[in-house]
């Protein structure tokens, strides 16, 4: 197991099989929206298993009243094939070594309501549930649909 931070287009394109797993989206929108994240502090973390990219996780860096600095964990994806595995507490960890090495005080993930495996997982390591991340959609459409929304028919 590797855990890498992706710089390069190359290295964020390897990393496209296990983001479409979650997200419907073209290698050209995830490169353009990787990009315009990344010109505002975002990183993108991808964990190898022999050579092959299975996981991918984003985060960025900020501040807040109620926490201080912190470390947000954004969009924490392991391949269908290896979930279970250990690939999400690797980089959970990696993750948890990142936030104080840059002097964070607090460690924030969001995750969506039905998404009870990332519950147990965070959960297991040391986060506890303390509101609810709230959305409403500004524009009507969105360019990105989530694969499992669209099985079931439903728009985020």
């Amino acid at each position: 197991m590797d855990i890498r931070e992706c710089r390069t287009d190359a290295e964020i394109l390897a990393t496209f099989p296990v983001v479409r797993q979650l997200y419907e989206l073209s290698e050209q929108e995830y490169l353009a929206f990787a990009h315009e994240m990344m010109e505002t502090d975002y990183r993108l973390i991808t964990c190898f298993d022999n050579g092959k990219p299975v996981a991918v996780v984003g985060f960025r860096v900020g501040r807040r009243l109620y926490c201080g600095k912190y470390l947000h964990i954004d969009n924490l994806i392991i391949d269908e094939t290896h979930r279970g595995k250990g690939f999400a507490r690797a980089l959970v960890g990696w993750l948890r070594k990142e936030a104080a090495r840059l002097d964070c005080d607090t460690l924030l993930a969001d995750t969506y309501v039905d998404n009870h495996p990332a519950h147990r997982l965070f959960l297991s390591e040391g986060f506890h549930i303390r509101g609810y991340h709230l959305k409403q959609r500004v524009k009507h459409e969105y360019k990105t649909t989530f694969v499992s929304d669209k099985r079931q028919g439903k728009r985020h």
